[in-house]
């Protein structure tokens, strides 16, 4: 894990290289687990949880029907969290509606180990990781290997 997390620091560099200062900037889940607000520091940084426990800025489930909380954006990161998720595809869904148009997303993806359920393996392959991002054009990707086997993948995508 702890490549993953290196890797993860140098891709937030990069993401960073894509957004204008000032601009608001969600961090979706895991990801506020860590406090990236000084590496955001001059962005308008707000961590976003349906756990009360990582006391995000924004309290809200975003698997859920009512997203109205949350402001256009122009930017969110999402590391860790697809894998969590029972509906990953509606919370992308309510989160790319909030995304503004040419907008941009980091997305962290767990690609093997971690179903929740038998059925569920498919969603954390390489291919069925792609079905996440049908609404993103890719800027830049890449997909770490540990013993031959795609272990995490990192994309940049810029809403179509």
């Amino acid at each position: 894990m702890e490549i993953e997390r290196s890797k993860y620091h140098e891709w937030q560099d990069r993401f960073k290289s894509y957004l204008d200062k000032g601009c608001l900037l969600y961090d979706v889940g895991k990801s506020g687990l860590y406090d990236y607000k000084e590496k955001f520091a001059g962005y308008n940084y707000k961590t976003v949880d349906k756990l009360g426990t990582k006391n995000p800025d924004i309290f809200i489930d975003l698997e859920g029907e009512n997203c109205s909380a949350l402001e256009m954006c122009d930017a969110f990161i999402m590391n860790g969290v697809t894998e969590q998720c029972l509906n990953p595809f509606k919370l992308l869904k309510n989160l790319t509606s909030k995304l503004k148009p040419n907008g941009y997303a980091l997305f962290g993806i767990i690609s093997v180990g971690f179903p929740l359920y038998e059925w569920d393996y498919l969603r954390f392959t390489p291919n069925g990781i792609w079905n996440y991002l049908k609404d993103f054009n890719v800027v830049e990707k890449e997909i770490i290997y540990r013993e031959n086997l795609p272990s995490y993948v990192f994309v940049i995508g810029r809403k179509k």
